[in-house]
């Protein structure tokens, strides 16, 4: 037994070889050595507190409970120990035992007359500790002694937002039963459908939805759940939880203005966003359900335009069988060629050729698929139009050819694919330069030659 020596003057004791911290108070130093009933009594006998905090503000209580000494926490409330005695962070004995999931201490504390709805310093709750870790048998427990349902952190979150937002559907379901409120918001406007939507928690999302939750309700931004979803909708896996969750959101809803709700910041339809990021499912599924395949956001990039920069053949294809316009141009002119044809998508540009584009539409200021696919050195590209019969010497307002780029980048499998379809070798610009200035200028002593041998003066 170690030495112990108390006098009703204060609490003085050795501390045996194996305990490190000489600054434990006496309720934490039993709770940690797990003294024999005799010597706690000693010390209970003799005037020690046992609610003293030690030096970092961690009272004895709150101590055992995050670790589950059990017998040691009723130990401490049968000799008075305060129950809701709270640390530096606001942190009660419960708090900290839901946190480390000790169901029998959190068990203990209730029967003790735990105050269940104290939040810490950052407003957080038990419940909402409960509902963040799942821990289902403790949220039925708060609710049970009268946790309130729908209390919020310091960034407005409340506990149904919480476990929404991790996928915890009995805690959910228990929540909502308990009457939470189903389309509460936090700081930035987003409610538990739209955390659910955007990670993809189809059970979830389901169950807020038999609960009545706005399937319209936009955070700050203007986010939808169905724009979350669709934004979050590239999966690999077949049957993916965004894509399970946006088709339910689509067949709880009537179809209709749903599926045209544009983004506050952006302008961007569900359809959009699915295209831009490439998830062709969701693409598939929004065009099922009637999406308008031809409305455009701010810049008036259509979703054709934005699948066509981005190299989307798939969705290009799909978009094209529901009647999107081939020839629709962006606020700089851009066609879906043109976007294509800058990128070197040689795939999406035979795609749209074959489907009717205008080979040779021009954009703002006057360059055509052909003189941006020859400026990017897209040489495949720049076969495929001129195979579809995209005109060889269209200048753009500065009077350059798609020659006149190539010799200025020194492309020689760009030069004679042009001068093998007729490209005027002396073509001049605005400034009097034709292509062979451009690749003396630049020293492409091949693309010279090759220039010179059909006639370049």
């Amino acid at each position: 037994m170690q030495a112990v020596n108390i006098a009703k003057a204060g609490v003085n004791y050795r501390f045996p070889p194996n305990c490190h911290v000489k600054s434990h108070t006496v309720g934490c130093f039993l709770f940690q050595m797990e003294f024999p009933s005799t010597e706690r009594d000693l010390y209970s006998s003799n005037g020690a507190n046992v609610d003293v905090a030690e030096e970092n503000g961690f009272p004895p209580i709150n101590a055992a409970a995050s670790q589950g000494q059990v017998e040691i926490v009723r130990e401490l409330l049968n000799r008075g120990v305060t129950v809701d005695s709270t640390d530096e962070n606001g942190c009660t004995p419960l708090y900290l035992a839901v946190q480390n999931r000790q169901v029998e201490v959190v068990t203990i504390l209730l029967d003790h007359g735990a105050n269940v709805n104290i939040s810490n310093r950052l407003g957080l709750t038990p419940l909402y500790v409960a509902a963040l870790k799942g821990h289902m048998d403790i949220v039925r427990e708060f609710l049970n002694h009268g946790a309130s349902v729908d209390t919020e952190n310091d960034r407005g979150r409340t506990p149904l937002n919480k476990a929404a937002s991790e996928g915890h559907v009995e805690d959910v379901r228990e929540l909502l039963n308990h009457l939470a409120i189903v389309d509460t918001a936090n700081n930035t406007g987003w409610i538990p459908l739209n955390t659910a939507a955007f990670n993809g928690h189809v059970e979830v999302v389901r169950e807020l939805l038999n609960h009545g939750a706005n399937v319209d309700t936009a955070n700050n931004t203007g986010w939808t759940p169905l724009n979350t979803a669709a934004f979050n909708g590239h999966v690999e896996v077949a049957g993916s939880c965004s894509i399970m969750a946006l088709m339910w959101i689509l067949r709880m809803m009537q179809v209709g203005h749903h599926l045209t709700t544009l983004l506050k910041e952006r302008g961007w339809t569900p359809l959009k966003t699915a295209t831009f990021h490439g998830h062709v499912k969701v693409v598939h599924e929004l065009l099922k359900y009637g999406a308008n395949v031809d409305i455009a956001y701010e810049t008036v990039w259509t979703p054709l335009n934005s699948a066509a920069f981005n190299g989307y053949v798939e969705i290009v294809r799909a978009l094209l069988n529901h009647g999107a316009g081939v020839d629709i141009a962006n606020d700089r002119g851009w066609t879906p060629l043109i976007s294509a044809a800058f990128k070197g998508h040689v795939e999406v540009v035979r795609e749209l050729l074959n489907r009717g584009a205008n080979v040779d539409t021009a954009d703002n200021t006057g360059w055509t698929p052909l003189n941006t696919a020859a400026f990017n050195g897209h040489v495949e590209v720049v076969r495929e139009l001129l195979s579809h019969g995209a005109s060889v010497d269209t200048a753009n307002d500065s009077g350059w050819t798609p020659l006149s780029q190539g010799a200025k980048r020194g492309d020689l499998e760009i030069v004679r694919e042009l001068l093998k379809r007729g490209a005027n070798v002396n073509f001049e610009n605005q400034i009097g330069w034709t292509p062979l200035r451009h690749a003396t200028l630049h020293n492409h002593v091949e693309v010279i030659h090759e220039l010179l041998n059909h006639g370049a003066t």
